[in-house]
């Protein structure tokens, strides 16, 4: 896909994407798609594209454009996904807890500048793997508006002595889900305990 980037005031850094436009853009001038965002870009975006074209062709989904959301690796080569994917600042990880400012910069910034540029339908699908799926957690208990659908996969909720536990079970229920749908998915085996899957499974099943 094309690489573009973007200014990002909030976070102060040049945040680059990638944007793979659906077969049928080029046939169509009209087309609007739904819009489906990767986390952790940098490894996750490619398996994504292939996995939604083949689905596409068996006809189980429409035609998507997927925006690869890179991490942003600073002049020491530092790690953008340690600070904007963790929800608070975990005393063993200094640069932890930027989830706020991350979640920000997807709201006001990412998805008016992807909208504005490409032909989406508005219809916001996320993508997160561990970290990314802890980062969605957060983003559906401080934003469950922005996104129309939730991919969250192997979510790393043992974060800070599973600092989201508390939040979970208190907003989860009051949280607008109607017409969003919400994918959680954990591995089987020590992945499910060790992400901390296991202590929050009780959480969504109540």
């Amino acid at each position: 896909g094309p690489v573009d980037a973007l200014d990002s005031a909030l976070l102060k850094q040049k945040r680059q994407i990638e944007v793979y436009l659906p077969a049928e853009s080029a046939k169509d001038p009209s087309g609007r798609y739904e819009t489906l965002y990767v986390l952790d870009g940098d490894w996750n975006a490619h398996l994504v594209v292939e996995i939604v074209e083949f689905m596409h062709q068996v006809g189980a989904v429409p035609p998507l454009i997927v925006v690869s959301v890179p991490n942003f690796f600073d002049e020491h080569g530092v790690n953008s996904r340690d600070h904007d994917l963790t929800p608070t600042l975990a005393p063993e990880r200094a640069l932890s807890g930027g989830a706020a400012d991350f979640l920000a910069f997807l709201k006001t910034e990412l998805t008016p500048y992807v909208d504005a540029h490409y032909p989406t339908n508005r219809v916001h699908l996320i993508h997160g793997h561990s970290y990314g799926g802890l980062f969605l957690a957060y983003a559906l208990l401080h934003e469950p508006g922005l996104f129309d659908g939730y991919i969250v996969l192997d979510p790393a909720l043992r974060w800070d002595n599973h600092a989201l536990d508390a939040a979970l079970t208190e907003q989860l229920p009051g949280t607008p889900t109607k017409g969003k749908a919400i994918y959680i998915a954990g591995r089987e085996g020590p992945a499910f305990e060790d992400m901390g899957i296991a202590s929050v499974k009780s959480i969504f099943e109540a």
